[in-house]
């Protein structure tokens, strides 16, 4: 239309922006920066698109693309108040860097996994097994990926939500639909779930 702005893409060239994922994540040197797209100068969402795109892209010396989509949203900013490293990982980017994330991942044993992803929010003391609890206690606030503990699924049958860890609480950064989705496969133990609905009805109620 006629007037309407679009966010373009392009290289993210800022130095410093790079270098912050790949610490703050433990991506390491081979992860390939130059395949991080951005449309805006202060990289509040970054893209990774493939080899052959990002060749295709910065082949355009003349500036006559005007690319608005291509690849998958993996980085977004996540405004804090306080001196907590910003970025957080984007569900859908996950599994295009889980192999090369070494640094940011907590796995759960099933009934924490269960409770956080029914929850979408949970106190870091709740954790059922204390080395977790001394495991997230150490680590440092910003964003963290919850990684499902269990043999039978690893590898590319890896499960994961991306979340938060905040002073007191772990929390949820995923869409309601694919959680309602996610659900369907881990549901919740049916004590719990009876318990809580017994909670969430009206006093005095039928």
């Amino acid at each position: 239309n006629q007037g309407k702005k679009y966010e373009v893409l392009s290289p993210l060239a800022n130095e410093k922006i790079k270098k912050g994922l790949i610490d703050f994540f433990g991506l390491g040197d081979s992860f390939p920066t130059e395949q991080l797209m951005t449309t805006s100068d202060t990289g509040n969402k970054i893209y990774f698109v493939s080899k052959a795109v990002q060749q295709f892209l910065t082949s355009d010396v003349k500036n006559q693309l005007k690319v608005v989509s291509a690849g998958v949203k993996l980085f977004e900013k996540n405004p804090t108040k306080n001196d907590v490293y910003d970025y957080r990982v984007r569900q859908e980017g996950i599994p295009f860097i889980l192999p090369l994330i070494t640094k940011r991942i907590l796995k759960l044993p099933r009934a924490d996994f269960v409770t956080i992803l029914h929850k979408r929010a949970m106190l870091m003391d709740s954790l059922s097994e204390g080395k977790h609890k001394e495991e997230i206690k150490v680590m440092e606030g910003g964003c963290v990926i919850f990684m499902l503990d269990d043999p039978q699924f690893t590898g590319n049958k890896s499960v994961f939500l991306s979340g938060w860890r905040g002073n007191m609480q772990l929390t949820l950064f995923v869409g309601k639909q694919e959680i309602e989705a996610m659900t369907h496969f881990f549901p919740q133990d049916k004590s719990e779930a009876k318990a809580e609905a017994g909670a969430a009805k009206p006093k005095g109620g039928k």
